[in-house]
């Protein structure tokens, strides 16, 4: 079960990473290697700060690109309120290796299932006694 869980995530990093690249404007996917600058080590780990930020600023230009929204401001709604399973309930409900995010705060636990949260990214909840916001 470990390692089908293990396996489950590492597919969907792999699938996370390639979309991003696959997204990014080609101007930034295929610049010619000696266009990249690589970054110098330095002596003291309070330049390197600059050290990037010098190359940030001199290799990249942004000032031709453009954000595009493909959703209104909350597009996808917040679930509010949620209503919980038992324990009984959810191992009737779902398989053993479906994903959740779990969090137990001063006693009071949660498990919030991530294939029904790819769908809604984002619960409000109050665990504990303290409000949290759980994302997806």
């Amino acid at each position: 079960m470990l390692i089908s869980k293990l396996v489950k995530f590492i597919i969907i990093g792999w699938v996370l990473l390639f979309g991003m690249v696959a997204c990014a404007p080609a101007e930034t996917r295929d610049l010619p290697s000696e266009e990249v600058e690589p970054v110098k080590s330095q002596e003291s780990p309070e330049s390197s700060g600059d050290l990037i930020e010098d190359n940030f600023k001199s290799n990249r230009n942004y000032d031709d690109l453009e954000i595009v929204t493909l959703l209104p401001r909350d597009g996808i709604p917040a679930i509010d309120n949620p209503k919980f399973l038992s324990a009984d309930e959810a191992d009737d409900e779902y398989a053993p290796e479906e994903l959740v995010i779990g969090v137990n705060y001063d006693g009071d636990a949660r498990a919030y299932s991530i294939p029904f949260l790819s769908s809604r990214e984002i619960v409000n909840d109050t665990v504990g006694g303290k409000k949290i916001a759980v994302t997806w």
